[in-house]
């Protein structure tokens, strides 16, 4: 019963994330933009304080600000 709990909760995220990818494939390209409440809708286990949090740990690097780079621009494609 366990196991089919974690399947069910598991199975809502996935729908919530299908959810999202077809909300995107139903605009125009160009307007098919993940926004940062849509992640949060999608990743219910992402708040805003683990955003905060990651820009403040790593916020400095090269690394992250390629990442927040690449992710702020995610698309249908993406």
């Amino acid at each position: 019963m366990q196991q089919r709990g974690q399947v069910s909760h598991k199975h809502r995220q996935l729908q919530q994330v299908l959810n999202l990818i077809d909300g995107l494939l139903k605009t125009e390209p160009e307007n098919n933009r993940m926004s940062l409440n849509d992640m949060f809708e999608a990743f219910p286990d992402m708040t805003q304080e683990l955003v905060d949090a990651s820009e403040k740990a790593w916020g400095h690097t090269r690394e992250h600000q390629e990442s927040k780079r690449r992710t702020t621009g995610y698309n249908r494609e993406d």
